[in-house]
């Protein structure tokens, strides 16, 4: 017979009774265990967590391995987009400074992007999991014609200078840090329509474009002298970029050579 106890820190600690000893620290959460329960007549122990996942453990040859879970967002979502030409996935992004894939129609295809390695960070600095991600997402865009054989993911962060590529195809952080020219907050991002180039843009009016293949800035358009962008875009022949100031103002360039 056993016991198990969860923990504030999200671990679950399994006692046997008979022996009155410790057998297991399972590191099930990110978060607090909410509840714990071993199926009846099954080797299967649930559990819930603040985190908004529950998770199923098979117990074989005095081991636990996770057999399926279900999760999403723990706090609330701050942006959201369709993906795939069916439009059967979403993309979202959330204040606990996730990025979730999640289907539609089928639950066991929703996963989060993975940041790299967040838990040896958040143990090596002393801080929470959550402390240890990526600022909260302010803008996300996704090249979803096809997975190219590049980064097809681009995000920006809350008070970041830095834009983010995400490899969609191995549900990871990507290669490239791409930075502002002027080292300003970016507002926005978007990928163009050909799929090849991010636009980043500033709240200081400027936008910087870069080969997401290799992370180069192929050039920089001083959109707006006294306005912070909301929106920049290519045309769907990928020949226009429209940029959109906070003071209401709309102005359209020659992608190719950034003139007006």
């Amino acid at each position: 017979a056993h016991f198990a106890a969860g923990s504030v820190l999200g671990d679950v600690h399994v006692f046997d009774l008979e022996s009155q000893k410790l057998e297991h620290i399972i590191p099930i959460h990110s978060k607090s265990v909410s509840s714990l329960f071993f199926v009846p007549r099954q080797p299967l122990l649930i559990s819930t967590s603040g985190d908004n996942s529950i998770k199923e453990y098979l117990f074989e040859s005095s081991e636990y391995r996770c057999l399926r879970q279900r999760s999403g967002h723990y706090k609330s979502p701050n942006g959201i987009r369709f993906y795939g030409e069916d439009a059967r996935f979403i993309v979202s992004s959330g204040n606990d400074r996730s990025i979730r894939f999640s289907s539609i129609f089928k639950d066991n295809q929703n996963f989060e992007f993975s940041q790299g390695s967040v838990q040896k960070t958040a143990s090596k600095l002393k801080i929470s999991e959550e402390e240890a991600k990526l600022s909260e997402v302010t803008s996300i865009d996704i090249f979803g014609i096809k997975t190219l054989k590049w980064d097809n993911m681009l995000t920006s962060h809350k008070d970041s200078s830095k834009a983010k590529t995400w490899r969609f195809d191995r549900k990871t952080i990507g290669q490239h840090s791409l930075e502002t020219s002027d080292k300003s907050i970016i507002t926005h991002v978007s990928i163009s329509s050909c799929g090849n180039f991010g636009l980043v843009s500033t709240c200081s009016g400027m936008i910087d474009i870069f080969n997401l293949q290799s992370g180069l800035k192929r050039r920089s358009i001083k959109a707006f002298s006294e306005s912070s962008i909301i929106s920049s875009f290519t045309d769907s022949s990928n020949t226009q970029l429209i940029s959109i100031s906070s003071s209401g103002e709309i102005k359209s360039f020659e992608f190719s050579k950034g003139v007006q």
